[in-house]
This record gives C-alpha cells, sequence and structure tokens, in this order.
C-alpha cells in the first residue's frame, strides 16, 4: 500500500509539469549569444571609479570567455549617479570606462577590442524613484544608497558572426 502511495504521489506531483517547457536559468557569462551580443553591468561606489569585489569577479569570468572566444568588440558604457555637477560626473564615467579596460586589458583582452565612454548621469536607470529625499550633495546617505543603481557600467560584447 505505501508503494502505491508514493507512486500515486509522484504521478499527481509530476502532472503538473511538461517536460518539453523550457526553464529558466540565470544569466552566466559563458552564455555568449551567437552572433548577438552579450550584456552585464558593474556597480561602483559612490565617487569612485575603482573596481569592487564583485566587479572584478564578474570580469575574471569574463575574461576567461573573452580570450577563449571569437569576439568583434567589447564596449563598455559608465554611468554615475546625478549628485555633483556634469563636468565631474563625466570625468567621473570616463574613469570608470577606462578602469574595466585596463582590467580586461590586464587579463590578456586584446586593447583593439574593447571600446570604452564615459556618459555621465545623462541616463540614469532610477528615473524618479529617489525624488523628494532631500538634498543632492555627499551628506544625503538616503539618496546615495537610491541612487545606486546608476552608477554602474554597462559592459555589451559583440561576436563575430559565425562563417
Amino acid at each position: 500500500m505505501l508503494k502505491q502511495s508514493l507512486i500515486l504521489a509522484a504521478l499527481v506531483a509530476m502532472s503538473g509539469c511538461d517536460p518539453r517547457s523550457p526553464t529558466k536559468e540565470a544569466p552566466k557569462v559563458s552564455a555568449l549569444p551567437q552572433p548577438d551580443t552579450f550584456r552585464a553591468e558593474v556597480l561602483f561606489d559612490f565617487e569612485r571609479a575603482e573596481l569592487g569585489g564583485e566587479g572584478r569577479k564578474l570580469l575574471d569570468e569574463l575574461a576567461r570567455e573573452l580570450v577563449a572566444s571569437d569576439i568583434e568588440r567589447l564596449t563598455a558604457t559608465a554611468h554615475t549617479d546625478r549628485i555633483g555637477g556634469a563636468a565631474y560626473n563625466e570625468e567621473l564615467a570616463a574613469r570608470r570606462a577606462e578602469a574595466i579596460r585596463d582590467y580586461l586589458v590586464g587579463k590578456g583582452v586584446p586593447v583593439d577590442l574593447l571600446q570604452v565612454e564615459g556618459k555621465g548621469a545623462r541616463e540614469p536607470v532610477t528615473a524618479g524613484r529617489c525624488d523628494g529625499l532631500g538634498p543632492e550633495n555627499k551628506q544625503n546617505a538616503k539618496l546615495i544608497a537610491c541612487l545606486r543603481p546608476d552608477r554602474r557600467a554597462v559592459i555589451e560584447v559583440r561576436q563575430r558572426a559565425a562563417r
């Protein structure tokens, strides 16, 4: 009786499963689409252009894949949050993009495949979510935390088309 109950329970549990339906997997750096692009993001600390531990980890994994792949180009577009002047944010974004380029070159990715650009605070991803959190200055920890997603670099890898 126990064996029949277990079999029945297994059949009931599996009845909602369609083995043909795809399962969602977390995106991986090793999943470079053929021949399209792969995107990843690296976040930066407030007023910093240095790569943090998570950013280095992602770039290490990406560099291993890039060295073994036939890529056409890698573009790193860096951004800042809106705190600070436009000229400062443009320069900080450029330094963030250059930090990514320098790190990848140090890991063996050919420099001629890399293109970097800093966009400053022109393309925020937080939109109006952080409005009304007080003054826009370095002392406003709540606003700085809310704007964290804007302090990013978007990395796009384009593979060569199959020949």
